[in-house]
């Protein structure tokens, strides 16, 4: 039997430091706006979860706070946290099954998320179902006595107050081949 699978990026934060010496207010003030519209868009295209901005005065002056840290925390978010597949085999054919954990922004098993996905290869056809307590949902296909692959695709995820966030998923799609 041979797992195949097709990785993707892990969830990620962003961390920024800023060191000053007798700042120049304004330069720091467009430096900041510019950071800022960075992290804007890096979380709209879902590429980071958090940012952590860390600002350092070294001049010892009194009258400002020593250091600053500002976090960030951008919406809730739903990926794949993984897939694993199973085969089986019975005298009426073989019949693949793939559990899907979907996580949060922070790895956090997710309940009550509503996954869809579609079968391919030996068999074909869309399905969704909703996560469980444990945060997965297992798909069956259907049977087949021919030999091959059969591959499960997670076409989207739901859940009210959450994106989904298919740039962060460990796995978007897995197959397991017949003997």
């Amino acid at each position: 039997m041979q797992i195949l699978e097709s990785p993707a990026p892990a969830p990620a934060s962003l961390s920024v430091g800023i060191v000053t010496y007798r700042p120049d207010l304004e330069l720091l003030q467009e430096t900041a706006e510019s950071l800022a519209a960075a992290v804007t868009e890096a979380e709209r295209e879902l590429l980071i979860t958090s940012t952590r901005v860390v600002v350092v005065d070294n001049t010892g002056l009194s009258s400002v706070a020593d250091t600053v840290v500002i976090v960030v925390q951008s919406n809730k978010v739903v990926y794949v946290g993984n897939i694993t597949m199973t085969l089986s085999s019975t005298r009426q054919g073989y019949a693949a099954k793939s559990t899907v954990t979907v996580r949060d922004q922070n790895g956090a098993l997710v309940r009550n998320a509503r996954v869809t996905g579609t079968w391919s290869g030996l068999t074909k056809g869309a399905v969704s179902g909703t996560t469980s307590r444990s945060g997965t949902i297992a798909f069956t296909s259907t049977r087949t006595k021919t030999r091959g692959t059969f591959t499960f695709t997670v076409t989207g995820i739901t859940l009210s107050g959450y994106t989904y966030a298919p740039t962060r998923n460990v796995k978007t799609s897995a197959s397991i081949a017949t003997p």
